[in-house]
């Protein structure tokens, strides 16, 4: 995580500064190549060996065998020991499809005939999850195979969560397992209906919904498998709701019918009736008995002693022919021992009944005794595993600490070396980077002081420059001027030449007081207009981008107007006429742009 972190910000401090971008793409590179190198290394210190599928499937195989051997024996230690072990191997196999359906299937069974129902619950549940990731792979011939085992995982799950109390889960199962069922409607589609039929029967107590079930299954069975078993089932839930509403004839005529139909298909005397069930006995013998049971308590409950006698001779020439086979059903001939007493009871044979009833109560309490020694070896067995188990996971958890405290001790100095190699590496280029950015900032500092000096240069020059175009204007116009006056001297002196007597020494006065005045006149002008540009410095430059084509006479008629100084000391200054600065002025409104209306001193004191 540390370095992870110090990654990103490397990455980060990198893509912030490009001034050095080839040495900085130069460093990130070799991050990124030590980042690569680093966690190639610590993922190659914490891989761990896996054992492969094939191993992994022949120890799961050798512990189901196991597990049969050990439930034969009733040793459910051991049972429940190789389970565990089983689980741990079952991300491993992946492509045992069918192996993994049976296991799912039989582990779901064995719990629940153990009366562990979560876990029975888990297995069946792991089944459909495993057949319904599988159902897109599957041919239409192994789905049809797997009807039947999707049904009974369904009706399982439904059955467990109904004693869980989990009602709703159930009422979801069952619904599912008629949805599922409906699609192909094989004989496990009524089955289905019927189940649910049975759960509002036995767990909701809703007997009219659920003879809805029962009827609804019972049409669908007679008239698509009339020779199948499943319709005694249904006849038999019906006959039971109906002794429930205390409709003892419609349930003993139901009774009968199922003695019938399971007299036909199991008793080998009727062979000409027989729909040639395989190993009959293992099927429906105990049904049978049942059924006469409840047909002969019903007649006795009736009064129809007749009825009773006539069923209870037929059922006791069946045990007699198959006595030692029907030991192997103790809850069947524990059925047929009470019949016995009840008709015993009912015929007045005291003695008979008596006899009856001891042995039943020997029997009874036999099978009991055997259920209660099996339940309390089961939880005795449950009860030391799971001492057992915590006890190893104590132990090793406490290594699996030790180890893990050994690695992060070794993953620590990792670290610790890299992130100290990581933190010189970033101090060093920190340091560089530094003093790269120091010389930059130097480098600029001084281009930007020459820049200004050279600035400040160039606004001197550009001053000087405009100073020396002022002088040169001032020496134009001076000579202009001074041209005019030479000429209008000449004219004078010639006259001067043409003068005589007293006349003439007044005009030679005149003449010489001229000359004085114009030497006078020219100096103080020349220092006048030198003072008047340095007010008027800003003003030029002002009206010189605003009025680009302005001369420099009509620039300085402006500074004179601006000053608010009088016509004729303009025109005096100027050395010109009133009625030329009149002119100048005219010309000087026709470049400012200005109308008749507009004054001319105004808008040039507003500028």
């Amino acid at each position: 995580m540390v370095i992870l972190i110090a990654y990103v910000i490397i990455v980060s401090f990198c893509k912030l500064r490009i001034l050095e971008s080839k040495i900085i793409s130069t460093n990130l590179k070799f991050l990124k190549l030590f980042f690569v190198i680093f966690f190639s290394l610590s993922a190659s210190i914490s891989n761990a060996q896996i054992i492969s599928e094939d191993e992994a499937y022949q120890l799961h195989k050798a512990h189901s065998d196991s597990m049969k051997l050990a439930f034969n024996e009733q040793k459910f230690d051991q049972f429940l020991s190789h389970y565990f072990q089983q689980l741990d191997l079952i991300p491993l196999i992946k492509s045992k499809d069918t192996y993994l359906f049976e296991y799912y299937m039989s582990s779901g069974y064995t719990f629940k005939s153990l009366g562990l129902l979560k876990e029975s619950v888990k297995s069946y549940k792991d089944f459909l999850n495993y057949y319904h990731s599988k159902e897109p792979e599957l041919s239409t011939y192994d789905k049809k195979q797997k009807i039947g085992s999707v049904s009974y995982a369904y009706s399982s799950l439904g059955n467990l969560y109904s004693k869980l109390s989990y009602l709703d889960s159930a009422v979801i199962q069952y619904k599912n397992n008629i949805k599922f069922t409906k699609v192909d409607k094989t004989v496990f589609y009524p089955s289905a209906i019927n189940n649910y039929g049975l759960f509002f029967y036995l767990t909701k107590r809703d007997l009219d919904s659920a003879l809805i079930y029962f009827n609804n299954a019972y049409d669908i069975t007679r008239e698509a498998f009339p020779n199948h078993h499943l319709n005694g089932s249904i006849r038999d839930n019906i006959a039971d709701l109906y002794l429930k509403k205390n409709k003892l004839i419609e349930a003993k005529k139901l009774y009968r019918e199922n003695f019938d139909f399971y007299e036909q298909t199991s008793y080998p005397y009727n062979k000409g009736n027989s729909v040639g069930i395989e190993n009959p006995l293992e099927v429906d013998i105990p049904r049978l008995i049942s059924a006469g049971l409840q047909f002969i308590t019903t007649s006795l409950r009736l009064g129809h002693l007749n009825d009773a006698e006539d069923v209870f001779y037929r059922l006791e020439v069946i045990v007699k022919e198959f006595g030692n086979k029907i030991d192997v059903f103790p809850d069947a001939k524990l059925e047929y021992m009470k019949a016995e007493e009840l008709l015993r009871i009912n015929q007045k044979n005291i003695e008979k009944a008596y006899q009856v009833s001891k042995e039943l109560e020997h029997f009874s309490d036999s099978i009991t005794n055997v259920a209660v020694d099996r339940k309390n070896t089961m939880s005795q067995s449950i009860n030391d595993l799971t001492f057992e188990r915590f006890r190893i996971s104590y132990e090793l958890e406490k290594q699996h600490k030790e180890s893990e405290i050994k690695t992060q001790k070794l993953n620590l100095w990792i670290i610790s070396i890299a992130a100290i190699s990581l933190i010189g590496f970033l101090i060093a280029l920190y340091l560089r980077r530094r003093g790269h950015i120091i010389i930059a900032k130097n480098n600029q500092l001084i281009a930007e002081q020459d820049l200004e000096l050279a600035f400040l240069k160039n606004k001197q020059l550009y001053s000087e420059i405009d100073s020396k175009k002022r002088d040169l204007s001032d020496f134009a116009i001076n000579l202009s001027q001074s041209q005019e006056w030479a000429k209008e001297l000449s004219k004078k002196l010639s006259i001067l030449k043409q003068t005589t007597g007293r006349a003439r020494k007044k005009k030679f006065d005149d003449f010489e007081q001229e000359l004085h005045n114009k030497i006078s006149f020219d100096n103080n002008t020349k220092e006048f207009y030198k003072k008047v540009d340095e007010l008027s410095d800003s003003f030029y430059k002002n009206l010189k981008e605003t009025f680009p084509k302005l001369s420099k006479t009509d620039v300085r008629l402006c500074s004179l107007i601006r000053l608010k100084i009088d016509s004729h000391e303009i025109a005096t200054l100027q050395n010109i006429t009133l009625s030329s600065l009149n002119t100048s002025r005219y010309r000087l409104r026709k470049k400012l742009n200005l109308s008749e209306a507009d004054n001319l001193d105004d808008f040039i004191q507003s500028l």
